[in-house]
């Protein structure tokens, strides 16, 4: 995708991913190597279908982003190279956070093409994670000065309905 076809989720949620003058050093491929588990831009992949490319001596493989964050091992011995997405579809998402400007607490990102949504939401796993926004019983958020486990839950349900009403109501 070239900067002109970036859709506009993903380039609104890469402004997010950190300060300017880290934004300006950064790559895509070191934020999906860090995995931050509060990266909306991770958020943002995942719902535009993320494949990533692995490149190690023995060859090159592509991996689903949701693979490789669920299983690190995934990178061990190569480097990534490039990151495609999916592009179109209709998309939306809501966060919450200390302030406006703060890493947010909780964010959902969601896209819907045709009769297919998908639901990413960032600060209840270790890493960013697709979910059935219908079912968010399975989640158990972890802790910290900013929210209990079961604020995080509740805020979880309440932004991944906010991004669904958004997309139409699908889910």
């Amino acid at each position: 995708v070239d900067a002109n076809e970036t859709p506009p989720l993903v380039a609104a949620l890469a402004r997010r991913e950190g300060p300017n003058t880290l934004r300006n050093a950064s790559t895509i491929g070191g934020a999906v190597a860090e995995a931050d588990p509060e990266s909306e831009l991770l958020a943002a992949l995942l719902v535009h279908e993320a494949e990533v490319t692995v490149a190690r001596p023995d060859g090159t493989t592509e991996v689903p982003l949701g693979e490789l964050l669920s299983d690190p091992s995934l990178l061990e011995g190569g480097i990534i190279t490039s990151v495609s997405i999916a592009i179109g579809g209709e998309t939306a998402s809501a966060r919450t956070g200390r302030t406006p400007a703060d890493t947010s607490i909780v964010a959902v990102a969601g896209r819907i093409v045709g009769e297919g949504t998908r639901v990413a939401v960032t600060g209840v796993a270790d890493t960013p994670i697709l979910v059935d926004p219908a079912d968010l019983t399975g989640l158990t958020p972890p802790a910290d000065f900013r929210g209990t486990s079961e604020y995080r839950r509740e805020l979880a349900d309440v932004l991944s309905k906010r991004v669904v009403g958004q997309l139409g109501g699908a889910s």
